[in-house]
């Protein structure tokens, strides 16, 4: 009977430290609990529209994001509830068509974001795939 409920015991602590997932955060990364009022779908994007004590801001991620830990336990992403977000904020020009001129960016050809809006546009929110959400995460390393 002790075997049993050791093997019990040992199992669940396992399965509980394998869901959780180590991200490395960047100086251009940002910690922060916020909720999605808003989530928009195009054919190839999912747009996110959050909101946090301090930012109201905006990302984008493909719909087909391929997860590739399956250890970890995703949840899908729902409006009004509160998540922990690892955002980056940084632009590059690789897959993004920004005009300077008026500092926008469009994708699928969609305004996605432009300076005459009151948000601010994250690059990439590294605790989401697709539609799913990573909320149980740890930061096991600071890159500065």
């Amino acid at each position: 009977m002790r075997n049993i409920i050791l093997i019990i015991l040992l199992t669940v602590i396992s399965t509980s430290c394998l869901s959780k997932f180590s991200y490395n955060v960047n100086q251009e990364d940002i910690l922060l609990r916020g909720s999605f009022y808003k989530i928009d779908t195009t054919k190839n994007l999912f747009i996110y529209h959050f909101k946090s004590d301090t930012i109201d801001g905006i990302f984008v991620k493909p719909i087909k994001d391929t997860i590739q830990n399956k250890t970890i336990a995703y949840k899908k992403v729902r409006t009004n509830k509160i998540y922990k977000l690892i955002l980056t904020q940084q632009f590059y020009s690789g897959s993004l068509n920004i005009n300077n001129s008026q500092e926008s960016i469009y994708m699928d050809d969609l305004l996605i974001w432009n300076n005459h809006m009151n948000k601010t546009y994250f690059l990439d929110c590294k605790n989401i795939k697709g539609g799913l959400i990573d909320n149980k995460f740890q930061i096991t390393k600071i890159n500065r």
